[in-house]
């Protein structure tokens, strides 16, 4: 377990790639399982209420996989996606649970503005991050993997926002 939250830290610090990662089903499964609760709890301040931040973190989940699958496999790449797919997932599950800490901690100090400012270097390194596993998977260049990483992230906000109605502050 050790060994796999280092993966994920090197990932999320860019000093790994989602190649570096094992093929493994079960670990697939084990961080869509926890990216679901992760995600529907941080997510649930935005949404009516913590069933629909569930639907709309299953659609967003299917979503992603679906935008990894469809050019891998029009690329004749679709072995990559396992690794691509946990790669994100595992990104998803640890940013969501550092999200969940500062923000706790935050609040218990009554520090908003650290929260804040932790919320913005999130907000601009993740998608950083994420265009490190685009780069990787589809062997671009990695202003153009953040570019596609922007994008995507606008659209899946749309879906979700005509979907779910976001409650944005």
């Amino acid at each position: 377990m050790n060994a796999l939250f280092s993966f994920f830290w090197q990932l999320f610090l860019l000093r790994k790639a989602p190649q570096d990662l094992p093929t493994s089903s079960v670990l697939l499964v084990l961080l869509l399982l926890t990216n679901l609760f992760v995600g529907a709890t941080n997510a649930a301040p935005l949404f009516a209420s913590l069933e629909q931040s569930v639907y709309a973190n299953l659609v967003d989940t299917g979503l992603a996989g679906l935008m990894l699958y469809l050019p891998l496999a029009l690329g004749g790449r679709a072995a990559r996606w396992q690794q691509a797919f946990t790669a994100f997932l595992g990104i998803e599950v640890l940013s969501g649970l550092l999200m969940m800490v500062y923000q706790t901690i935050g609040s218990l100090l009554q520090i908003p503005e650290l929260v804040g400012i932790l919320n913005l270097i999130m907000v601009v390194w993740i998608p950083v991050v994420y265009g490190n596993i685009v780069r990787h998977t589809f062997e671009l260049p990695m202003l153009f993997s953040i570019l596609i990483v922007f994008f995507y992230t606008m659209f899946a906000f749309a879906v979700m926002n005509h979907l779910f109605q976001i409650n944005v502050q």
